[in-house]
């Protein structure tokens, strides 16, 4: 029989991740990977997927029971979900790096550093679950934002901004066959995948940003022989916030900016100053009849290869780009 023991404040319903798990009461940690299993009912699987936040809590506080037990279980949950986007893989993915013993982090690693492995969700999780910090980034550095390609190389650099624009930072990322096979490198401007992270002077992830892909049709092939390259930009205007913006006025007090790559695009910086960025490039394509069709093949890249970050200044008179 599934357990299901959990408890929700008197009063009002939570608002927050933060204030689900703070009221949550773990569960039966045997049965944890039993009630994570697609196909459980949805009150259960909501409940388990809870109880896995619940731990991830516990153990950064230190007052995790039984971990041996909870790791058998969190192991057993990925296994499960393996390389799927259902939540209860990356719930424990970030279990695992808070218990933080050799043999959790064993398991976080086999399961995080292969090509199949959906970064760039994980990364979207670990903010909308409100996954505390230093841990949050320091899982998505050792763990997430990790080149795993051996076939596609990306860099960044970065150039002065157009002139029509008072401050703005063009950024060029460069997309490189470095195999001794062709690549058939798939151009997609898909929501996930083909970010910019920054990181800001304390070393925590703070934003990210769309890498758009305006100069090719969607989606498209680029043919890669050994050694060949293209090159994408993407033109980042900073700025200042003016009182007429009102619809933003409750969120831009203070000395902040707003960074734009179009309106659909942008990001909040709370702090001007120097960033760290790089460029997480990701593939996962359902190879359906309609997208090969389209692309005229089946042969293409898939996996995530990751720039070395490079080092860039956002502020009200950008100096990278004078």
């Amino acid at each position: 029989m599934l357990s299901v023991l959990a408890s929700q404040p008197d009063n009002s319903e939570p608002q927050t991740f933060t204030d689900i798990i703070n009221t949550h009461r773990l569960g039966n940690i045997s049965d944890l990977a039993e009630r994570s299993q697609p196909g459980a009912n949805s009150e259960i699987l909501k409940l388990s997927f809870y109880d896995i936040l619940k731990i991830r809590s516990l153990a950064i506080a230190h007052k995790i029971p039984e971990p041996d037990l909870i790791i058998k279980q969190l192991s057993q949950v990925i296994d499960e979900n393996n390389f799927d986007t259902r939540i209860h893989r990356f719930a424990a993915e970030q279990a695992l790096f808070c218990i933080n013993t050799p043999k959790a982090l064993d398991i976080l690693k086999k399961n995080t550093h292969d090509s199949r492995h959906n970064s760039s969700l994980a990364i979207n999780y670990t903010s909308h679950w409100e996954m505390p910090e230093p841990q949050r980034s320091c899982l998505i550095s050792k763990y997430y934002a990790v080149n795993l390609s051996d076939s596609i190389q990306v860099t960044l650099n970065t150039k002065p901004g157009p002139d029509y624009f008072d401050n703005s930072i063009s950024i060029v990322a460069t997309i490189k066959n470095i195999s001794d096979n062709v690549v058939n490198y798939v151009n997609d401007d898909a929501p996930l995948g083909n970010k910019l992270y920054f990181k800001n002077s304390y070393g925590l992830y703070t934003n990210k940003i769309q890498l758009s892909h305006k100069d090719f049709p969607y989606p498209k092939v680029v043919k890669l022989l050994p050694g060949d390259s293209f090159k994408l930009e993407t033109t980042l205007l900073i700025l200042v916030p003016k009182p007429q913006h009102n619809i933003y006025d409750k969120y831009l007090k203070g000395n902040k900016l707003w960074v734009t790559e179009d309106p659909w695009n942008a990001f909040l910086v709370e702090k001007p100053g120097k960033f760290e960025i790089a460029a997480v490039f990701e593939y996962f394509p359902n190879k359906s009849e309609w997208l090969i069709k389209t692309l005229g093949t089946d042969d293409f890249w898939t996996g995530q290869a990751v720039s070395q970050p490079i080092n860039i200044t956002l502020d009200t008179k950008n100096n990278n780009t004078k």
